[in-house]
């Protein structure tokens, strides 16, 4: 979306989640295809396409889905963070 906000963003990150689902192991997957980009430039410096798995699940309850289902969930922000670290680190 466009940023009209006082603060201009040094990198914009579109993603398209292609599937956060358990499979049949019971294993939550998400998979994800983002693209980073710097602002300044439009400059695309980014675009892998990922897929995280979470544990293999013993219990069948809901708690247990929406648990895993959030650990992945967080380890894609870190990898996503790890990224634009670098850049910014580079930019400085």
């Amino acid at each position: 979306a466009p940023h009209n906000g006082p603060l201009k963003p040094d990198f914009r990150l579109d993603l398209e989640v292609l599937r956060f689902e358990q499979d049949p192991e019971r294993r939550v997957a998400l998979s994800v295809r983002w693209w980073l980009i710097r602002v300044s430039d439009n400059t695309l410096l980014e675009a892998p396409s990922t897929t995280l798995y979470g544990p293999t699940q013993d219990s069948r309850s809901y708690e247990a889905l929406v648990a895993s289902m959030s650990t992945v969930y967080g380890d894609l922000a870190r990898l996503i963070a790890r990224s634009v670290r670098s850049y910014a680190k580079v930019a400085q």
